[in-house]
């Protein structure tokens, strides 16, 4: 392919050529045509193909190509092997340069030849700090968004794999699901009851005057001293990965929004930013933490349900 840009690029303009070559490959490379962006995009040798088809239009080349065999006693093409070992080992080279302008994003990084990629992950990105900035901060403080691991917090929701199943069950659909009604204020408290049926009898919480919704729930005095009993259970139980120090300035804090973003699935920055053994401690961090929510929600949620009803 480069010594085909270079015969094209060195030939005097409105002429009729014959390039001979052995490569079957490129001959086909270079009459194949792009008929979608995806094609075009990804295609190999882009840079090359373009100056190839570029050049013959500004020239005005018409250009006959002819498949050579290659080893087959052929003097001149056993003369451009020759030179091709030669040029192995020669200091002079001929670079082809992009003839179209290259895309850049804001910072002026190339894209790549593959921009569906690179729109997607902006896309992705834009989606996720438009629900930190409009969703997120309405349930979780914006000091515990920067103290939280996003990355560990991720893997939280994975610890029963990728969802996959039928069309109409998931896998672990019911853990997804109650942890996604904790992180977004969703329980059936009774303040949401009250919204759907203005008949229901009240919305105070049954242990104190508070109106029970999801974030007093998670805050009430009663459930302080269930989880504190089962968090002290937990922290002398440790796995070996985890630091207790910090996992304990969290577990016994006096404010109880601390364990309650533990029940949301937030996992604290403080237990992960200074391992030197990142990979298993993130794994022993969820595991933790998907533990708490277990226990949270068969020992203190399924108890305060039955004793609403």
């Amino acid at each position: 392919m480069q010594a085909i840009c270079l015969a094209i690029t060195t030939s005097p303009p409105y002429q009729s050529i014959r390039l001979h070559t052995d490569s079957s490959r490129a001959i086909h490379a270079i009459q194949k045509e792009a008929n979608t962006a995806k094609q075009l995009v990804r295609r190999a040798y882009d840079a090359e193909l373009r100056l190839i088809q570029k050049t013959a239009q500004q020239k005005s080349l018409q250009i006959e190509w002819i498949k050579v065999k290659a080893h087959s006693n052929n003097q001149p093409n056993n003369q451009a092997d020759q030179l091709t070992k030669e040029g192995k080992t020669s200091n002079n080279t001929f670079k082809i340069t992009a003839t179209d302008p290259i895309l850049t994003d804001f910072t002026g990084t190339s894209i790549g030849q593959d921009p569906y990629h690179w729109i997607k992950k902006k896309a992705q990105a834009t989606t996720i700090l438009k629900w930190q900035e409009e969703t997120l901060t309405r349930h979780v403080s914006p000091d515990f968004i920067w103290q939280t691991d996003w990355t560990t917090t991720a893997m939280t929701w994975e610890e029963e794999g990728h969802i996959t199943g039928g069309s109409n069950t998931f896998l672990g659909c019911y853990t997804r699901t109650f942890k996604s009604k904790v992180l977004h204020d969703r329980l059936p408290t009774a303040t949401r009851k009250r919204l759907y049926d203005p008949n229901y009898p009240t919305i105070k919480c049954l242990y104190c005057t508070a109106p029970e919704t999801t974030a007093h729930v998670l805050t009430c005095a009663r459930t302080k001293v269930n989880i504190t009993t089962i968090l002290i259970n937990m922290h002398s139980q440790l796995d070996h990965n985890l630091n207790p120090e910090p996992v304990g300035d969290t577990f016994f804090q006096p404010d109880a929004r601390h364990q309650a973003y533990l029940i949301r699935g937030l996992v604290p920055a403080t237990w992960t930013s200074k391992s030197e053994a990142l990979k298993e401690t993130r794994q022993a961090a969820v595991k933790l933490i998907n533990t708490i929510i277990n226990l949270f929600r068969k020992l203190i949620w399924n108890s305060w349900c039955q004793a609403c009803k």
